[in-house]
């Protein structure tokens, strides 16, 4: 939870960009003045035009003081958002200054001095005369390339903030990432300071980041944040983290529909828990997370299933093959099914379309369909493991219980080792294995309860079928078998008993597993 006193009191100016107040607690600090530095087409500009055009709806006045754009190409911008430049003031400092031709001119102070001192006194001017409550100073980098003494321009720039502060105005200055302000000291200077980032990944789509730096004055949401420029503007995506309060909520076991299952569970899963779901490929891992989904729907419940790995008219057939027809609850509501492309999509923004489920949408159950698609997102094991962890705290506080599927790898020995190797049965607080085996010449599928946190589990090792048409069966636990999660078990009974078939399902046993 981000501390409240520090900073809280302080008077605020809303940026008028998503996402940017949460991260800054409120906004900007009123007054200050703010460096936002980054690489070229990584957004300065639009979030400077973002952030002026905020006061104007708060009847300020607001000055956008360009040194590298002209005012119709600024205009073309504001206008390619679908935005109106309304009583917007734009200033051309560099067309304004008359620049001598040559430095022959001067004797005792170098040419570049001058025209400095020319700009800085345009700009002073300008604003003296606008009396504007917010400034976008665009770019110091231009600045900086018309003097030789960076002392100079810190100075003209310390005096600026000077003014600012007593004339209650709030100021951002671009800058652009490649400059050197090493020696300008201008994060010193500056009250904030905000970085913007592009990445071009080896495939996929460009991915922004935003990263604040400092807030004087002010706490703050650390870490890096995932960012869109769209139309209408940048969006920002902020890290999931605690800043939603534990709900407080009536325990309640969330059931499969499935009597077999739920005794496995010790009567289901528990609200607000996180369920992983471990398996090899085409075992029945997504089957059973559909099951929890239909159950859940037919109680009333709003449900959010992502899926990566499936197309979605898929995953609707594959549920309908198990008697399971979700199209009926999509169009009441309760079940909305969004296919994720990992390639044209950030991790920031995969989360916020989790939270926006999970706070907007109002889901009570919510399918991560798989982690191992969802990987494809995150750069590094490692940031899927914070990613993860926050977002599964995050759903947890508002009671919402989570179900993640992930292809098997390092619980038990597995002859089938696919996908990324992940380590994430430790978020979970419950934990279903689905394992292939062998028996008589058979290829069939096995289910245990490995883990839950709560409750007494059933710890008897289940076959499990899949009927077309009637759905998921629990067979009777697979006592006179030995060595099942090898892949290849043991039997211990009578051998006639192994090829029998009893049923329709071909299952090894179909009796009641309680």
């Amino acid at each position: 939870m981000i501390p409240a006193s520090i900073g809280a009191d302080s008077p605020r100016v809303k940026t008028g960009i998503s996402g940017f107040d949460q991260i800054t607690q409120g906004g900007l600090v009123q007054s200050h003045l703010y460096l936002v530095k980054g690489s070229p087409g990584s957004g300065k500009t639009t979030l400077g035009l973002q952030f002026l055009l905020e006061g104007l709806r708060e009847g300020e006045v607001c000055l956008y003081l360009t040194l590298s754009e002209t005012t119709d190409e600024l205009l073309d911008t504001i206008r390619s958002h679908g935005w109106s430049p309304g009583s917007l003031i734009i200033y051309e400092l560099f067309s304004r200054v008359e620049f001598p031709p040559t430095s022959d001119q001067y004797t005792f102070f170098h040419a570049s001095e001058i025209e400095l001192t020319q700009t800085m006194a345009r700009l002073e001017e300008t604003i003296e005369k606008t009396r504007p409550q917010r400034i976008i100073i665009d770019s110091l980098t231009e600045l900086r390339l018309i003097t030789r003494d960076p002392l100079l321009l810190r100075r003209h720039l310390a005096a600026l903030k000077s003014y600012c502060m007593k004339n209650a105005i709030t100021v951002l200055m671009l800058i652009d990432l490649r400059t050197s302000n090493r020696q300008l000291g201008l994060q010193t200077l500056a009250h904030g300071v905000i970085h913007l980032d592009q990445v071009n990944n080896q495939f996929g789509g460009l991915r922004r980041r935003f990263k604040v730096i400092k807030l004087r004055g002010s706490d703050f949401l650390g870490g890096v944040h995932d960012f869109i420029i769209q139309k209408g503007g940048i969006k920002l995506f902020p890290r999931s983290y605690y800043m939603h309060p534990q709900l407080e909520f009536e325990h309640e076991n969330i059931s499969s529909g499935l009597e077999d299952l739920d005794h496995m569970l010790g009567g289901g899963v528990d609200r607000g828990s996180a369920t992983l779901i471990m398996g090899q490929a085409g075992v029945g891992k997504s089957n059973i997370a559909t099951q929890f989904v239909w159950q859940s729907a037919h109680l009333g419940k709003r449900c959010s299933v992502f899926i990566f790995d499936e197309q979605y008219r898929t995953y609707l057939k594959r549920a309908s093959g198990l008697g399971h027809d979700l199209q009926g609850f999509i169009d009441q509501g309760l079940i909305t099914i969004e296919k994720v492309e990992p390639s044209a999509l950030s991790p920031g923004e995969f989360i916020n379309l989790v939270r926006t489920a999970a706070d907007a949408g109002g889901a009570q159950v919510i399918v991560i369909d798989s982690l191992d698609g969802y990987m494809n997102v995150i750069p590094t094991e490692k940031f899927l493991m914070i990613q993860l962890h926050e977002l599964m705290s995050y759903l947890s506080n508002l009671g919402i219980t989570t179900f993640l599927t992930t292809a098997q790898h390092g619980l038990v020995v597995s002859s089938v080792r696919t996908g990324p190797r992940l380590s994430v049965s430790f978020l979970a607080d419950s934990v279903i294995l689905l394992q292939y085996f062998e028996a008589a010449g058979r290829i069939r599928k096995a289910i245990s309860i490995v883990k839950k946190r709560t409750g007494a589990i059933d710890n008897s090792i289940h076959e499990l079928a899949f009927i077309d048409g009637k759905g998921l069966r629990i067979g009777a636990a697979l006592n006179k078998f030995q060595g099942v999660l090898t892949g290849v078990p043991t039997y211990l009974g009578p051998i006639h008993e192994l090829f029998e078939v009893e049923g329709s399902n071909d299952s090894l046993t179909t009796s009641s597993p309680h």
